[in-house]
């Protein structure tokens, strides 16, 4: 009988001892797991504020000098577009050429579908750091 219950202490002891091992090792594991979340997350954070702060400079980079808005009066040559005569009056993006061939349309009450001919006048807009 005393060996049996022996043998039962010794099982019980091995099996409390595997539990207590399989414990710490997942508590480990969570330990673990919290640290590389906590990591990543730092991480995400600092790069998404450096991405923010290049974009907010990026945009304020141009603005230092202040911009004024003019209108010229263009006489249409031949050959010429809206788009080339807004290229002509924009720093050449496209998302500029478009703005401007926007504003021009409304400026000079044009339709969607209405063509310029050589010899018309049309009232552009144009941007410029200089005071006239």
């Amino acid at each position: 009988m005393r060996n049996a219950y022996s043998r039962l202490d010794s099982y019980v002891s091995r099996t409390n001892q595997l539990v207590r091992k399989s414990r710490q090792s997942r508590q480990k594991r969570r330990k673990q797991q919290l640290r590389v979340l906590a990591i990543t997350s730092v991480l995400m954070v600092s790069i998404l504020c450096s991405i923010f702060a290049m974009h907010a400079n990026a945009k304020t980079a141009g603005q230092d000098t202040p911009m004024y808005k003019y209108y010229a009066s263009v006489q249409i040559m031949n050959g010429d577009s809206l788009w080339s005569i807004a290229e002509n009056y924009t720093d050449g993006s496209v998302s500029e050429i478009m703005d401007c061939i926007n504003e021009i349309k409304s400026i000079n009450h044009l339709s969607r579908f209405e063509t310029i001919k050589a010899g018309e006048f049309l009232i552009v807009p144009y941007y410029s750091a200089d005071i006239l």
